[in-house]
């Protein structure tokens, strides 16, 4: 495999202009961009001097990095134990160090006196996302990318040494969303006991999982996926150390958005698309630009 298929050329970290948007980005490098991969939105933020900050996104990177190479997001069937546990791990995980890395509002920070750190950047780890078919991951995955772009652009990367509960307020916000809709509808858990502070399944709730218990027949069927683009260890190799921001493309949103639709809705009733090619340009114009799309792949 080429380097270029993951480690374009660099350059300067700058937003497209018809980004309007936090949601997540295309990743549209080499075969990663035919299928449908993104990032997290850094919008200018790259990086923090805050280690802290550093770490919490690693953990969380890394890890949706894994759960959304799983063979369970080919298949629209509900998922396996092995993700649904490594999402809760992510959970406990994350929480633990989070809750011991914060200082309360009241508590002395831990101030340097001669040094002042250089600062890190953010690094992404690309992952299967736009053409993901089980919905359940690809809404966890939402969710888990939103936190990372509240990460890289959060004020107190901008401090030194500490994080405050507002970090925590806002990462655990959405972590909590996950776990409560993973507890509720592939364990069964009811509502409020699900959003009792502190609430975890347990050993016997997974031991027990058996989700043709909760999901339709319907649900519990798929038809087989295509084969032929399950990369191994090897090929995956260089997305998994992941990406510095600095070194990813100029990103643009996937061209399937509300966004660039509603645009092109406009452009329809002012009388400015060119029939020819159903996009933006004036029908005497027969020269129109396609934008890019990914080819018809095995999820479309």
């Amino acid at each position: 495999m080429a380097d270029t298929d993951t480690y374009p050329a660099a350059v300067p970290v700058k937003a497209a202009e018809n980004i309007t948007t936090d949601a997540v980005l295309w990743y549209n490098v080499g075969i990663y961009g035919k299928l449908g991969y993104g990032v997290p939105n850094p919008s200018d933020d790259i990086g923090s001097l805050n280690p802290n900050m550093i770490d919490f996104s690693n953990l969380i990177g890394k890890t949706l990095f894994t759960i959304m190479h799983h063979e369970d997001v080919d298949m629209t069937t509900p998922p396996t134990i092995d993700t649904l546990f490594r999402i809760h791990q992510l959970y406990k995980r994350s929480r633990q160090i989070v809750a011991a890395r914060t200082r309360a509002w009241n508590e002395f920070a831990l101030e340097t006196q001669h040094v002042s750190p250089s600062g890190e950047v953010f690094r992404v780890w690309p992952v299967p996302f736009f053409q993901v078919r089980n919905s359940h991951m690809k809404r966890w995955a939402r969710w888990t990318m939103m936190v990372l772009s509240e990460i890289f652009q959060h004020t107190q990367n901008r401090r030194q040494t500490e994080t405050y509960p507002n970090v925590g307020e806002r990462i655990g916000g959405y972590l909590d969303r996950i776990y409560y809709e993973m507890a509720t509808e592939m364990f069964g858990k009811k509502p409020a006991d699900a959003k009792v502070e502190g609430f975890l399944l347990s050993e016997e709730d997974f031991n027990a999982y058996d989700p043709a218990k909760w999901f339709t027949e319907t649900e519990m069927v798929d038809t087989v996926p295509a084969l032929d683009n399950v990369f191994t260890e090897d090929r995956k190799a260089k997305l998994a150390a992941g990406v510095p921001l600095h070194e990813l493309p100029k990103l643009e949103p996937y061209p399937a958005n509300l966004i660039a639709l509603y645009e092109q809705m406009r452009l329809q009733r002012e009388g400015k698309i060119n029939p020819d090619t159903g996009q933006a340009g004036d029908a005497g114009s027969r020269i129109a630009e396609v934008p890019p799309f990914p080819t018809t792949t095995r999820f479309i």
